[in-house]
């Protein structure tokens, strides 16, 4: 128990609060608290009810912690450190029990953050009259029984976050876990937008009651824990305990190259490219790669057809149209802004050779943003053909009106614009976070920034779309002409900034790298 321990506390230094000073410390609060407070005061519908903080910070934590868990593992095989770990006399589920405490804990930390985070918020709802207070007993009731709820879900989430040493292996296994993986994670983003949805109203169902929440705890408790249990063995005699020696990314990235290695000379080699297009050929390759999974391709054939059933069976209902409109552009746009936040974290070793280009930093930043941003648009000019089809469809079966189509296509066409531009203010505005690896002070604000991408579906869901449609609603062109005028700018400047300080990005993994050897 004693060298568990010990472990667990080497884990924890690498993040512990107690290396930043009491005033860092004390300016991390101060910022990142009134800011929480007033994306949760603003981004829910005013007609949500009491339990709507708690469920939100139950969402948020699942993703968040599950999010820190599948970083530390998907970085794990980069570190100069690795080595070093892998060769401590434990056993390597020793290790990885030692890495989960460790991520355990600083999700507990956000935890107290985040739910005194949400009890304000309901407090000043209630003062601010969004809805009435709860009694003092029920008021009790619901504090305990989400809390016990997010105590027992936080070990799962951490376990699944885990898991992704499993993902990352090449083989049959990995890529049928890839695709429900990756909506396990995500799901909570897409549900926070539902849920604040005046129309469908979940937030006053019975089902998120606080009687129903103990009976989700206990659930969790008999089914998740042991689950969790079972894997725990499977992970680090598969996963952690096959990261040693050469890392399984280097390994499939370098047989990746091997493969592709004469398609790509024959780019290279063409003079008539310029610097710019060579640039983004690379950094399309490396999503083309991933195109090439099985599972992918299996999403890549079945998006399209659930697409056009999907809006074939809800042509005759107004309620289910008014969410089906914005659902096929969601994932697509929820996946190019993690990909381009978390980049840095799965190609750590390309980052010196990427940057030893002799080309300007706003060059290899702007081939990054291209290729994402192509990538994430083909994707979604294809779902809204399959989504128009399906319209089409319907009005021939007789489902809906021509007036209806109509109706529906002007407001299918709005929402792919409202996503395109949601896309590209998120790709730029995420590159300020190279800006921001100035100084500690200024690194406060990555996470307010981080947080924005999963927020972004929320915020054009309250601000974009009406909460109930009808014959006389129409877009409002006026607000995303207004949005695109202001947010287009800002996401420039942005760019420019941040490709200023691109090199940064090399000193931040040096820094952690000296942290972590001390």
């Amino acid at each position: 128990m004693s060298a568990l321990r010990t472990l667990i506390g080497l884990e924890y230094s690498r993040y512990r609060p107690a290396r930043f000073s009491k005033k860092q410390r004390s300016l991390t609060v101060l910022v990142l608290f009134p800011l929480l407070l007033f994306l949760g005061m603003y981004l829910p519908g005013f007609n949500t009810s009491q339990r709507s903080p708690f469920i939100t910070v139950a969402l948020l934590l699942w993703t968040v912690s599950m999010g820190i868990s599948f970083l530390h593992m998907a970085s794990f095989p980069g570190q100069r450190n690795r080595d070093w770990v892998l060769t401590f006399p434990h056993s390597r589920l020793t290790l990885l029990y030692a890495k989960g405490a460790c991520l355990l804990r600083h999700s507990l930390n956000l935890t107290l953050l985040l739910y005194i985070e949400a009890i304000v918020l309901y407090c000043l709802s209630t003062f601010t009259g969004r809805y009435t207070p709860l009694p003092a007993g029920e008021l009790v009731y619901t504090l305990t029984a989400y809390l016990m709820f997010i105590f027992v879900l936080l070990p799962i989430a951490v376990v699944f976050g885990l898991l992704a040493s499993l993902i990352m292996r090449p083989g049959r296994v990995a890529r049928v876990l890839l695709l429900p993986y990756s909506i396990l994670w995500m799901l909570p983003f897409i549900l926070i937008g539902l849920l604040n949805s005046q129309a469908l109203g979940i937030y006053d169902m019975q089902y998120t009651a606080p009687s129903y929440i103990i009976l989700y705890t206990a659930a969790l408790l008999v089914v998740g824990w042991p689950a969790c249990y079972f894997l725990m063995p499977r992970i680090a005699v598969n996963g952690l305990g096959q990261m040693g020696g050469r890392s399984i990314p280097a390994a499939a990235s370098s047989k990746a190259e091997t493969v592709r290695k004469p398609k790509k000379d024959r780019h290279l080699s063409a003079r008539s490219q310029s610097p710019f297009v060579t640039l983004y050929k690379l950094d399309s390759s490396r999503l083309q790669q991933m195109e090439k999974h099985q599972a992918v391709r299996i999403l890549k054939l079945a998006a399209p057809v659930i697409a056009v059933a999907m809006f074939y069976f809800t042509s005759g209902n107004l309620n289910a149209m008014q969410s089906a409109i914005r659902l096929p552009f969601i994932f697509p746009v929820l996946f190019g802004s993690f990909w381009m936040l978390l980049r840095n974290s799965f190609e750590r070793k390309q980052l010196p050779w990427w940057l030893g280009f002799p080309q300007r930093r706003l060059r290899l930043l702007l081939s990054g943003i291209a290729a994402v941003w192509v990538t994430v648009m083909r994707v979604n000019v294809v779902l809204g053909v399959s989504a128009v089809v399906g319209l089409l469809a319907g009005l021939a079966a007789g489902k809906s009106s021509f007036h209806e189509m109509t109706q529906y296509m002007f407001w299918l066409f709005f929402s792919f614009l409202v996503y395109t531009l949601a896309l590209t203010l998120a790709l730029g505005l995420l590159q300020i976070s190279y800006y921001l690896m100035r100084s500690r002070a200024l690194s406060l604000l990555f996470l307010p920034v981080a947080f924005a991408v999963p927020l972004q579906s929320n915020l054009i869901n309250t601000y974009m779309f009406p909460a109930s449609y009808g014959s006389g609603w129409h877009p409002d062109w006026a607000l995303l002409g207004w949005t695109a005028l202001l947010g287009l700018p800002f996401a420039v400047c942005c760019i420019l900034a941040g490709s200023k300080y691109y090199h940064l990005v090399l000193m931040q993994k040096n820094e952690g790298v000296r942290t972590k050897q001390a």
